[in-house]
């Protein structure tokens, strides 16, 4: 069984979800210099109360990350995704939150 692990904040808080768990990816944005990643899973079975993991990430990178989250989520392997990263493309989201469904 294959995982996605995201640590939203160093070391403290990571969600670890099965990839066939995954049901979307959403994007959005306004003006600003940022948007959200929306990404959601349904690690109950449950397909009405998903759980969300949101991406804030600077808007010229959205496309980017999604194609690279939409990469992890096909892999065979586990995969990790972190916040405040120093290098790599995940080194533009600027925050990384976590939504129970």
């Amino acid at each position: 069984m294959n995982t996605i692990k995201f640590i939203v904040t160093a070391g403290v808080e990571e969600h670890v979800f099965r990839k066939d768990s995954f049901r979307q990816i959403t994007t959005t944005y306004t003006s600003g210099d940022t948007g959200s990643v929306d990404i959601y899973f349904s690690p109950e079975g449950d397909i009405v109360d998903l759980d969300r993991i949101r991406l804030i990430v600077y808007k010229d990178f959205i496309s980017t990350i999604t194609t690279s989250i939409q990469r992890l989520l096909s892999e065979s392997k586990n995969s990790e995704v972190k916040h405040s990263q120093t290098k790599g493309i995940y080194q533009q989201v600027t925050s990384m939150g976590y939504t129970a469904g």
